[in-house]
C-alpha cells in the first residue's frame, strides 16, 4: 500500500487510503482530509484546493483531472 497516489486513478487511491487509515485508526476528521490531500498528485490537489460545496467543478476541470490520472 502507498500513501501517495501516484500513477492510480483518484477512486484507486482512496480505497487504499481509506484502507490505511482504519489500520493506523485515524478518526478525526480534520486529519484525514489533510493526509488525503497531501497525498494526491500535485495537479490533482490544486483542482481540489479550488472546489467548494457552493462552486462544484466544472467539466472542464474534472476532465482536466481525469486527463492527469491516465
Amino acid at each position: 500500500m502507498s500513501y501517495f497516489q501516484g500513477t492510480r486513478s483518484v477512486e484507486e487511491y482512496l480505497d487504499e487510503f481509506l484502507d490505511l487509515i482504519a489500520e493506523a485508526g485515524y478518526t478525526d476528521p480534520k486529519t484525514l482530509v489533510v493526509k488525503f490531500r497531501r497525498g494526491l498528485n500535485p495537479q490533482v490537489q490544486n483542482v481540489v484546493a479550488t472546489m467548494t460545496a457552493e462552486d462544484p467543478p466544472t467539466p472542464f476541470q474534472l476532465l482536466g483531472t481525469r486527463q492527469l490520472e491516465m
